[in-house]
């Protein structure tokens, strides 16, 4: 019997010790996947969130492109539009090369005091107005 009572007091000390073990390992093992996670947390969202605040700033710098060139687009568009008119290039060519109709006066602006009559019509033919 005091084998038996031996061996149960050991097969009860070792049962006792797996019980102990188990709960002792598997707390090592989440305490352990825990310090992984952290540390990959740790290493991983400061470079997400560079990676975030340069995408962020390439696509302002594209939209802002993006909204010139629409503008710069629709400016085309409607000078493309205006230069089939006669009118537009009349007044294009007044207020950019001078173009003067006979009988017209130009003012320097920066003389106010300075009128400058039509030059001669000889040298410059007259438009037709049913043109």
């Amino acid at each position: 019997m005091k084998k038996s009572a031996q061996s149960n007091a050991v097969s009860s000390s070792k049962d006792f010790a797996s019980k102990i073990k188990k709960p002792a390992l598997i707390t090592g093992v989440i305490a352990l996947a825990l310090v992984a996670v952290i540390v990959a947390v740790v290493l991983v969202i400061p470079s997400q969130n560079e990676t975030r605040a340069r995408l962020n700033a390439e696509r302002e710098q594209r939209l802002e492109e993006l909204t010139r060139l629409n503008i710069e687009k629709d400016t085309m568009q409607e000078l493309s539009a205006l230069s089939t008119s006669k009118d537009y290039l009349i007044r294009y060519l007044r207020r950019t090369h001078g173009y003067m109709f006979e009988g017209d006066i130009r003012i320097d602006l920066s003389d106010p005091n300075a009128v400058i009559p039509t030059p001669d019509p000889r040298f410059f033919p007259a438009d037709d107005p049913n043109d």
